[in-house]
């Protein structure tokens, strides 16, 4: 019975700590894309790397801010600020 329980134990935690890894994993993935949204936003906003489009700044700023980046919601301010 002590074997039962001490490998159903160890299961759980693997199930447990598996998920864990997948909610970290998938975390990391919508903070990398929310930096990158703003990146695009960015190079449009201020012509590094692209040509000046506020368009597509604000686009991409609010994909980015939508996730809760806090430069993009500042960018979209500027944006909206400098008319």
């Amino acid at each position: 019975m002590k074997k039962i329980i001490v490998s159903m134990s160890i299961l759980v935690l693997c199930c447990l700590t598996q998920s864990h890894a997948d909610e970290s994993a998938a975390f990391e993935q919508l903070i990398a894309k929310a930096e990158a949204e703003y990146a695009l936003g960015f190079a449009y906003a201020t012509g590094e790397g692209a040509d000046i489009d506020y368009e597509k700044a604000m686009s991409w700023y609010v994909k980015a801010a939508e996730q809760g980046h806090g430069d993009a919601c500042a960018g979209i301010g500027l944006l909206y600020r400098e008319g």
